[in-house]
């Protein structure tokens, strides 16, 4: 159930963003569809990390949808008047992204000491060094 809200959000974004780059910047109808575009990101987001953590914790689907989070909130929060919402995503965006950095610099250590082969036959050592 949730791979078909997954590829509609996916969808849905692809649609808003092209409207958003392709009409007047600052007017209505960019605005509008910024804010949908936000929106389906959003839910995109969520949906890859959940598919993610159905395979594995460890899958990089659960860490790209969370970084796509942090980009979308954070882009969303530049664009937006200062408020009580803005603020807390400043406040907690950026402990996001460092555990995330954390977690992505102790992931890419193991793979380096690990001799084992991924699922499509590459090195652990190799995806680690490129992590």
């Amino acid at each position: 159930m949730i791979l078909p809200i997954h590829v509609l959000a996916g969808g849905l974004a692809v649609v808003l963003g092209a409207i958003a780059l392709s009409v007047k910047k600052g007017g209505p109808a960019h605005r509008r569809s910024g804010l949908l575009f936000v929106g389906a990101m959003v839910v995109m987001g969520i949906t890859a990390s959940l598919l993610g953590l159905r395979k594995s914790v460890t899958d990089g689907n659960v860490f790209a949808g969370l970084i796509t989070l942090y980009f979308v909130g954070t882009s969303l929060a530049t664009v937006r008047p200062a408020a009580w919402w803005t603020r807390g995503i400043n406040v907690i965006a950026p402990v996001h992204a460092g555990a995330l950095g954390l977690l992505s610099i102790f992931g890419g250590i193991r793979s380096i000491n690990s001799p084992l082969l991924s699922s499509g036959g590459v090195p652990l050592r190799t995806i680690g060094v490129m992590s």
